[in-house]
């Protein structure tokens, strides 16, 4: 070997040898608590990278829930609010320090078991609070997918206004449009609720009093309610249950609340002049109805919600708007507003 060939393995001898101190160190400082950091990083186990070096980005955590558990499936919601310089880039960097942390955690250490991972940044409490996912940014990770890598997603509508002045709009500012946004929700919410308590989705609920039906198949009929008790007499009762044919035409007569469930009292005959039959007044419980009703009941209930709910939506933008003196036009840019800048939601929620 020359003494120039010499030289230059000595050289690289050397850079070998402080190249492996400098990652010996960085591994010993990993070892502590998560810290904010930067997607230029190490590849790491199955293909996944770790940032490597610390950036702003303070955050305050807002929810550390594990679900599932065992050797089955595991998962966790791990929700965040960031303050400091709020980039796409520093996002990305804080949730995957943050994923390299949890994943560590005892509960996710079972080779066979799925894993979940749902890590997210959110911009504002207000964001997170609303309770519909608004976050500035998600880390995923689903192993039953085969996923063998974290998905980091960047809300893009929220960071491209997470800066901008606030202006007044409709002589309204920024915040009361916020305020006005969120009436939009509840308006909307508030209108769906009340559609569903006038007429129901699930068909077998939404019978009215003087409606009548005609049954698509055998059904069960009684001529007494359920009794209570013994359970002597309850399955004597059941016993006791008749059925009566597809093309019976029943009337409901009254709705009535039954051990925990809606009945209805109704008439019930078949077929018409010599061939009519009478099976008398009786009761249905609304589970008995399942698959026995008609198409036409199912157009005419959906044709009905439509009607209520526009009836209602009418009435309570034009309550909204009046209430922030704005015009129904300009209550429905700022619906558009809201949405384009992923302002925070309502979080009412009707039930």
């Amino acid at each position: 070997m020359t003494t120039d060939a010499k030289w230059l393995t000595g050289i690289f001898l050397g850079l070998a040898c402080f190249v492996g101190l400098l990652v010996s160190m960085a591994s010993k400082h990993d070892r502590g608590a998560p810290t904010p950091v930067s997607p230029e990083s190490a590849v790491r186990e199955k293909g996944e990278t770790e940032p490597s070096f610390p950036v702003n980005m303070p955050y305050q955590v807002l929810r550390d829930q594990t679900y599932g558990g065992g050797v089955v499936k595991v998962g966790i919601y791990y929700d965040v609010l960031v303050s400091g310089e709020v980039t796409g880039k520093n996002l990305e960097a804080l949730l995957r320090k943050l994923y390299s942390h949890i994943k560590e955690r005892p509960a996710f250490k079972h080779a066979s078991c799925q894993k979940e991972f749902f890590v997210a940044a959110y911009a504002s409490r207000e964001h997170f609070e609303a309770g519909w996912a608004q976050w500035i940014a998600l880390l995923t990770r689903f192993t039953q997918w085969g996923q063998d890598k974290p998905n980091v997603s960047i809300n893009s509508r929220q960071m491209k206004y997470l800066y901008a002045k606030p202006e007044v709009r409709f002589g309204l500012s920024e915040a009361r449009r916020k305020e006005a946004y969120k009436a939009i929700w509840d308006l909307e919410g508030r209108a769906d609720h009340e559609v569903d308590l006038e007429a129901p989705l699930d068909l077998t609920e939404g019978l009215r009093i003087g409606q009548s039906v005609t049954l698509t198949k055998e059904t069960p009929f009684s001529s007494t309610l359920a009794p209570n008790a013994p359970l002597e007499a309850v399955l004597a009762w059941s016993d006791a249950v008749g059925k009566i044919p597809p093309g019976t035409t029943i009337k409901v007569l009254r709705r009535i609340g039954h051990k925990d469930d809606l009945w209805y009292y109704v008439e019930a005959t078949a077929g018409i002049g010599a061939m009519r039959t009478e099976y008398g007044p009786g009761y249905m419980m609304r589970t008995w109805l399942y698959g026995s009703m008609p198409d036409d009941v199912a157009s005419g209930l959906l044709e009905r919600r439509g009607r209520i709910g526009d009836v209602l939506l009418e009435k309570y933008r034009k309550e909204t708007a009046d209430k922030y003196g704005i015009t129904l036009e300009q209550l429905e840019q700022i619906g558009d507003e809201g949405y384009k800048k992923d302002w925070p939601a309502s979080s009412t929620y009707y039930e």
